[in-house]
């Protein structure tokens, strides 16, 4: 046993080594050695210091400090890949900007009111070409951009928490993506309170069916949501079946009053997903970690802001149609620009088309 601890010291600390000499080895990055140094702090900060790895400890820091590493070298991979469609990127970006402007506007700047106005505007296809929306497995999943197969108006959760998530981080919110696994049962007694409701094509609902069924049997990760903070509350939210839900222990996940129903959280699938470029803040960790464990609110202030910012949207319906009027060209731009990159498979193995 003792001669095991001290393999588990050894680990831990090349893991540390490895993380501060990533700092130094991609020097074309300028801003990686800053995220490492952020990230390696909050491990820090939460579990002590580099010096406090013991054989009692050096386990827990192995496992803590892993997916970090793993993640971080993972996200500039999948980072370097964007280069390949820039121009994309640019265009998502611009629409996100004037997200941003639009909330501003109508003076939206709380999580739930944001969380409100971006279910409403992609359900009703202000995010997407042709001013619709549909959940359909026909997408592009291109790395660190999921969310940009909401502009080209096909999708799954990935994409529709993926672009929320983006908005968040874009608006100063800490905020990424979480990979759950859910049933069917929980999603029906979600809150559910937008009146846009999201249409699914037949290949996206036979889609969703297979994928619950398949997971029903195996016990993997079939849908992703968002978490956010506003540094007093922590918030997880699905946007793709408009509800909140609430921690629990383990990191588990619940509808409100109910501990029967809920999603079971997979944080260290960030380090997996990761590597495809499906996560756009794999090296967040430690602070996803920690929102978990933070307060949030209660149900009815939620409905209450959700409601509240429903009907700021009503009264300002002409803004939202002047937002995608404005921006349908870039959706265009996106969509055809896009038409010629293979999906994710496709990507993968090319024989695939």
């Amino acid at each position: 046993m003792k001669i095991k601890n001290l393999q588990h010291v050894r680990q831990a600390e090349l893991i540390a080594f490895l993380v501060g000499a990533a700092g130094q080895a991609y020097p074309v990055y300028e801003h990686l050695p800053k995220i490492l140094n952020n990230g390696m702090n909050a491990l820090m900060g939460n579990y002590g210091n580099i010096t406090t790895i013991t054989p009692e400890n050096a386990q827990f820091w192995s496992l803590i400090m892993a997916p970090f590493a793993i993640g971080t070298v993972a996200h500039f991979y999948a980072e370097k890949k964007t280069e390949e469609y820039k121009d994309l990127k640019i265009y998502y970006e611009e629409v996100l900007n004037r997200f941003v402007s639009l909330a501003k506007t109508l003076n939206i700047k709380d999580p739930i009111e944001i969380f409100s106005l971006y279910v409403y505007m992609y359900g009703g296809g202000y995010f997407s070409y042709q001013h619709q929306f549909v959940y359909d497995i026909d997408m592009k999943d291109l790395s660190l951009l999921n969310g940009l197969d909401v502009m080209r108006g096909k999708g799954v959760c990935r994409s529709i928490s993926s672009m929320l998530t983006d908005i968040y981080q874009k608006m100063g919110f800490q905020s990424s993506n979480l990979s759950v696994h859910t049933s069917g049962e929980t999603i029906r007694n979600l809150s559910h309170l937008s009146p846009l409701k999201l249409e699914k094509t037949q290949s996206g609902s036979k889609f969703a069916k297979i994928i619950s069924s398949f997971t029903k049997i195996v016990k993997l990760p079939n849908h992703l949501i968002t978490i956010v903070d506003d540094d007093t509350y922590s918030y997880t939210l699905d946007p793709t079946n408009d509800g909140i839900l609430y921690p629990t222990k383990f990191g588990k996940l619940r509808v409100y009053d109910n501990p029967k129903l809920g999603m079971q959280n997979y944080i260290s699938v960030l380090t997996l997903q990761s590597l495809l470029g499906n996560f756009s803040t794999p090296n967040q960790i430690p602070g996803t970690i920690k929102q978990l464990g933070m307060d949030t609110i209660e149900l009815s202030t939620f409905e209450y802001l959700y409601r509240s910012t429903l009907s700021i949207v009503e009264r300002n319906k002409p803004l939202l149609e002047e937002f995608y009027e404005n921006n349908k060209g870039l959706y265009e731009q996106i969509y055809l620009e896009s038409e010629n990159i293979h999906s994710l498979i496709g990507r993968m193995l090319p024989v695939v088309k």
